[in-house]
């Protein structure tokens, strides 16, 4: 096993060296890297920069709100700036520029808000009720 000759190697400059096996089937990230190099073209001697991989405390879905705190829809400060250019009472710059950068994924029709999809689709914004 050459591969394993060249990590004995290498692990004589570290003071502790720790094999940990993971079965070909659950090694989603060497799969995906490997996906994600076959569809890059690289010329030889071409650099590829490393990808970050961010690992988070919690699953996404244990990140999203599940209430709205001001009584007021999730879509509210989108609907008004579209509708009135209005901005939020206590909106800092950022905030304002934020609302506008995202009101563009937005559309307006007889008072009801849609956002706009990539194939030109239209999904309609709904709250609770």
């Amino acid at each position: 096993m050459p591969y394993h000759c060249s990590i004995l190697k290498l692990g004589r400059q570290f003071d502790a060296l720790k094999f940990t096996h993971i079965p070909r089937s659950r090694n989603v990230f060497a799969d995906v890297l490997a996906t994600l190099s076959s569809m890059i073209s690289h010329p030889d001697g071409t650099v590829i920069e490393p990808i970050t991989i961010q690992v988070l405390e919690k699953p996404g879905y244990c990140c999203t709100l599940d209430a709205e705190s001001d009584g007021f829809s999730w879509f509210h400060d989108i609907k008004e700036f579209l509708d009135k250019d209005n901005y939020p009472l206590r909106a800092s710059t950022s905030d304002k520029k934020f609302l506008r950068q995202m009101s563009i994924k937005f559309f307006l029709n007889d008072n009801v808000l849609y956002r706009r999809m990539i194939d030109l689709g239209l999904l309609r914004c709904v709250d609770k009720k």
